[in-house]
């Protein structure tokens, strides 16, 4: 996996198009279980993944059935915006939003994170900027853990979707910040305090007691 997204990178082969996700799903797991992965596929049914730092909860995915025109509606959005030659707090929050809703959509049955973050890294290089990896291997866990806190939204808890941390991370790649990434900072600690307040997941399935 890890050499085929350097293969990637350097190839610098990139279109600005919702069908570059499906390549870069293809090509990253073209060896891997078809009928697990099914590689460049989108899914065909509503999905619902259970996250550490929400006790258990999952998110609510984009409709397998509006996968082209919710991704046709963000990048229609996107396209054309002008960055520049650097990044400020503004310029990264914009990005960062951008790349929080395409994973939201989540076009395919595995394999969404690390789609989004080739290509993540492949629009950044596109745009004119030198992006390594390293980042987002050494952040993995943190990274999945700020696009859920990007899209988790639970008003019984008082939980606000947030794109702070995710431009954090941002900030840091693109703006030679020093931001400390922690996932332990993103845990939503009302869903430990009080596992009824799950949303999307029964409390039955409720991780339980407080995470450290």
């Amino acid at each position: 996996m890890s050499q085929r997204i350097v293969e990637m990178l350097a190839a610098r082969s990139f279109q600005f198009m919702p069908d570059m996700l499906a390549a870069i799903h293809a090509n990253l797991f073209q060896d891997l279980d078809s009928t697990v992965y099914r590689p460049g596929k989108y899914k065909r049914e509503a999905l619902m993944k259970q996250e550490e730092i929400l006790n258990g909860d999952s998110i609510v995915y984009g409709d397998p059935f509006l996968i082209d025109r919710a991704l046709d509606l963000l990048f229609e959005r996107e396209e054309g915006f002008d960055y520049g030659f650097s990044f400020d707090r503004d310029k990264t929050v914009r990005f960062s939003s951008f790349i929080a809703n395409v994973w939201q959509v989540h076009p395919f049955e595995e394999g969404n994170t690390r789609t989004v973050a080739v290509f993540a890294e492949l629009y950044l290089d596109h745009l004119g900027f030198d992006v390594a990896n390293g980042p987002f291997e050494d952040n993995a866990k943190y990274f999945r853990d700020a696009l859920v806190r990007a899209n988790y939204r639970n008003a019984k808890a008082g939980i606000k979707p947030t794109i702070d941390y995710l431009a954090s991370f941002f900030e840091n790649l693109l703006c030679n910040k020093d931001n400390v990434l922690r996932s332990s900072d993103l845990v939503c600690t009302p869903l430990f305090d009080d596992p009824s307040l799950l949303r999307n997941i029964d409390s039955a399935q409720a991780i339980n007691g407080r995470q450290a």
